[in-house]
């Protein structure tokens, strides 16, 4: 192991720690239940990054998670989903490492049709509006394997903030735990280079409705694992560490598919918490 390998571990450690990103917070401009949901992923996010520190830094074999667990600060569900988060971390940090240059190349190699995107058949102009559009008319952001994968972790830890911050945003539970194990049964359908297999045309129309198709909008995570579905059958390393990656976050998404089970659906309305009367739709 080199210093630089240990030196980047604690500075994943550091990252951890620090989200949501502090600008999100602003206490005089914030609800109490917005306050709250940043206070709360903060928590959260610090037990991940000692868990992460225990483990692969410190290596003592102790999870801090244990003793939050004993005070019945988390739910063993919530425990567990913990440490099988921060193995899914290490196996994207891993497989980023191998295709950050993939990224880049195809950011590049997309950037060239920009200008043409707008002469493209109907259904692919506007996916590329939606998704592609506005990053690939700037510069590729990342210097290294590292930024791409801080992006990453950001992108998804500060999503549930910004959100919050909205006028009004939906948080469908019961759907978006559909789509978890939708994504649960194509990772398992996978084929030996770790390639999803491709959906019938009614399968994306399901897999989008689970998604909440309006909602979804561009994101480096999505972008890395696109691009590694194409170079994974012609990099053999890049493919074992995207069928490892695959098997974490499986793991990951089927424990938060059992977690929310009993969690209602609810909205973010003018800064304000409003549940639902059930895990889909009626608002109280």
């Amino acid at each position: 192991m080199t210093l630089q390998h240990d030196e980047t571990l604690e500075q994943i450690y550091q990252l951890l720690d620090s989200l949501p990103s502090e600008v999100l917070f602003k206490p005089d401009r914030m609800t109490p239940d917005q306050s709250n949901e940043w206070h709360k992923t903060r928590s959260t996010q610090h037990l991940i990054a000692e868990c992460w520190k225990s483990k692969f830094i410190i290596k003592s074999g102790y999870y801090p998670i244990d003793e939050a667990l004993d005070r019945k600060d988390i739910s063993k569900c919530k425990a567990e989903l913990i440490r099988l988060s921060v193995d899914e971390l290490k196996a994207r940090w891993e497989l980023y490492q191998v295709a950050e240059k993939y990224v880049k190349n195809a950011h590049e190699f997309l950037q060239y049709f920009t200008h043409y995107a707008k002469n493209f058949p109907k259904p692919i102009s506007h996916l590329w509006e939606k998704l592609l559009d506005k990053e690939l008319l700037k510069p590729y952001p990342f210097t290294s394997a590292y930024e791409l994968f801080a992006e990453t972790v950001k992108e998804a830890v500060d999503h549930s903030i910004l959100i919050s911050l909205e006028k009004y945003y939906e948080v469908p539970i019961r759907k978006w735990g559909k789509a978890s194990r939708f994504f649960v049964e194509i990772l398992e359908r996978a084929d030996s280079d770790g390639v999803y297999p491709k959906l019938d045309s009614i399968e994306e129309s399901k897999f989008k409705n689970y998604l909440s198709w309006d909602k979804v909008t561009f994101s480096w995570s999505g972008m890395t694992l696109w691009v590694c579905q194409i170079e994974a059958s012609n990099d053999p390393l890049l493919r074992d560490r995207l069928i490892t990656y695959h098997k974490t976050f499986k793991d990951v998404l089927i424990k938060t598919v059992k977690a929310s089970r009993k969690v209602h659906g609810f909205k973010w309305e003018n800064g304000q918490i409003v549940p639902a009367s059930g895990r889909g739709g009626v608002y109280r």
